[in-house]
């Protein structure tokens, strides 16, 4: 039995508060002290007033005083030989923790963040409706592997690579894609063991949001989501006891979302009293942390490694968040580069939450066009930061933002290489003369953005923040096309305190890479980034094969971009991530071997930012390129009626 399990009746005492809707019980007010436009929402306590102090109470039960976590026995390592076991008793155990979730659906009616969801989803039913005059919009492409389609792909491959199949595919399937965008992001201090845990307990998650949509992958329903769930289960320590309790709320979040959409589409909908104004950006945000699991997301791994070395919070919450606006764009952008890279698959799958969809309404075709630069923007601007959040913060959210670049243009789900794939013909012309104009390899070096000095990408009126910068072609001297780019690759690629002989070996290798090198298929040019990155403290087999892994991570982009034909490049993209998951997992049986996860990271990031093939600008463009035909279409057709 696990620590949760005996606080549950106790906890569910508390909660039950909740059910009582009315101001003075469940409290609509903001929190004392938060400000939407200055805060975020980093724990369940920032909902409301009423909320924080149940969640003050049930933070100081200590049925357990001693806070030392312990796994339950032999916890499910992806693409071992190990199965996920599914007892009966172990299924029921995890079975109710997602009905649980389902039970707080409805915890969040008046507060101040549900009120502006429901605002969200009103304009958006509107704007689908023709009853909201959105000043973009964003119009479905006819993808021919939209994003849900891998599954297929990814059974086929693990069967043919010895892997797991059938059932056994569909839990492993599951926990595996949760695995992965931990082993690209949490780099640093955090045990294999902790994220495969934190995997599993975020396919609660995952079985509420994924099963039954349109993008689903279609790999075995709740119960192999559930089965995903079982090492949670297990988890001895009353350090983890109020962190499930929160992730079950938060769980309980996505289910209300979808039921407000539901009943929006049907008109039962209340729609909160008119503000006069659109919601604000930070507002929309409070809103999509919870909705996308991110105040759960990142701290389930800090609370599982005691903080990994990272200045928190009694919440867990980072606090350099509230220091570095850097830093907190910078945790913000594992949603961002979400929404980029779901731009055409949310414009089908009825999702009135992604803020590029929400950015073209309120704001206009500038703050989409602007938005892929921003995020490049973002993670190049924690990595220099000089504030007082001070170092080890700073490379915190740097790993967060590479991983996030890197994860989700390249894991299967997302479809991020087969968009790049499906449209190359709408973008291929304008990024091959950036890049011949550059003439630094495949490095792009023109209208490279400064993401603004506030929390946001946008002003209160979703105005586009970003500015610009473009490099001339070089003539003579000093060459500042090297000094970026070998500042992109040393800030991305090497910690702050692991510079000493690297920094400068990297710069070397870098600038007589790349100057005025016409050649964009820069053949090695990561894998001997990653080779630097590594050091001497690593098996030189463990850097061969990590290499081996990001090499062809970038082959297969060229092509993509290329000529590729668009099965091969989906069938490839799995054996490559495969490939990589299980790099990252060779790492974590070398304790310096840290390096070499920043290292493959952050050049994975630069692949999909900084290149002529880089799938983040080449979709977003693409979006905005074929949405302005479909409008000037619609446009006529209305004419021509």
């Amino acid at each position: 039995m696990s620590t949760y399990s005996n606080y549950k009746p106790v906890y569910d005492i508390i909660m039950k508060r909740l059910e009582n809707p009315s101001p003075a019980v469940r409290g609509v007010a903001a929190p004392k002290n938060s400000d939407v436009e200055q805060d975020g929402a980093w724990a369940f306590s920032s909902i409301s007033e009423g909320i924080a102090e149940v969640d003050r109470e049930l933070r100081s039960i200590k049925l357990h005083p001693d806070p030392i976590l312990a796994f339950g026995p032999a916890p499910y390592i992806p693409y071992g030989e190990a199965h996920i076991s599914r007892t009966p008793e172990d299924m029921a155990a995890a079975g109710a923790l997602l009905q649980a979730c389902f039970d707080r659906r409805n915890f969040f009616d008046g507060t101040r963040m549900e009120d502006s969801m429901r605002r969200i989803i009103k304009d958006y039913v509107d704007e689908r409706s023709g009853n909201f005059p959105a000043k973009f919009k964003i119009y479905q492409y006819p993808l021919l592997l939209p994003k849900g389609s891998e599954g297929v792909e990814v059974a086929a491959y693990y069967k043919k690579a010895g892997i797991a199949e059938g059932a056994d595919f569909n839990a492993r399937a599951v926990r595996d894609f949760y695995f992965s965008i931990h082993a690209f992001m949490m780099l640093r201090n955090f045990s294999l063991v902790s994220l495969s845990i934190a995997a599993g307990t975020l396919c609660l998650t995952t079985g509420a949001d994924y099963v039954g949509s349109i993008d689903d992958p279609c790999t075995g329903g709740k119960e192999a989501y559930t089965a995903g769930v079982i090492d949670t289960t297990k988890v001895m320590g009353s350090r983890f006891a109020p962190e499930i309790n929160e992730i079950i709320t938060l769980t309980g979040f996505i289910y209300h979302k979808a039921d407000l959409l539901a009943r929006c589409e049907a008109g039962t909908m209340e729609v909160p009293a008119p503000l006069g104004r659109n919601p604000t950006p930070l507002e929309f945000y409070e809103c999509r942390w919870w909705d996308a699991a991110l105040p759960v997301y990142f701290k389930l791994s800090l609370v599982l490694n005691d903080g990994a070395g990272v200045p928190v919070d009694e919440k867990w919450a980072p606090l350099g968040t509230r220091i570095c606006g850097s830093i907190r764009k910078a945790v913000d952008i594992i949603i961002r580069y979400d929404e980029l890279v779901d731009v055409f698959h949310d414009a089908k799958s009825n999702e009135p939450m992604n803020e590029v969809h929400v950015a073209g309404r309120y704001g206009g075709i500038t703050a989409v066009q602007d938005y892929a630069a921003a995020l490049a923007a973002c993670v190049d601007e924690v990595a220099t930061c000089p504030c007082t959040a001070g170092d080890v913060s700073h490379d915190y959210a740097l790993d967060i933002a590479i991983g996030s670049s890197a994860w989700y243009a390249h894991v299967p789900h997302y479809r991020g290489y087969t968009q790049l794939a499906e449209t190359r013909h709408l973008t291929s012309e304008k990024y091959a003369a950036l890049a011949a104009k550059a003439n630094h390899g495949a490095f792009i070096t023109s209208g490279m953005a400064h993401s603004g000095e506030g929390n946001a990408l946008q002003d209160q009126q979703w105005n586009s923040l970003t500015t610009y910068e473009s490099l001339d072609p070089y003539v003579s001297g000093q060459c500042r096309h090297c000094a970026v780019i070998c500042s992109w690759v040393v800030n991305r690629c090497l910690y702050r305190d692991d510079r000493r002989g690297k920094e400068a070996a990297l710069r070397k290798f870098v600038r007589e890479a790349v100057h005025l090198n016409g050649e964009k298929a820069m053949d090695g040019f990561f894998g001997e980034i990653v080779t630097i990155c590594a050091g001497h403290k690593v098996p030189e087999y463990l850097v061969k094969q990590c290499v081996t892994a990001v090499e062809a991570a970038w082959k297969t982009l060229r092509a993509a971009g290329a000529d590729m034909a668009l099965e091969t490049v989906a069938a490839q993209v799995v054996e490559n991530h495969v490939r990589l998951d299980k790099a990252f997992i060779a790492t974590h049986y070398h304790p310096e071997a840290y390096a070499l996860r920043r290292g493959i990271s952050g050049a994975l990031s630069l692949m999909f930012d900084r290149t002529d093939m880089a799938p983040y600008p080449r979709i977003i463009d693409a979006a905005v390129i074929h949405s302005v035909k479909m409008a000037k279409e619609c446009g006529a057709g209305k004419r021509k009626q």
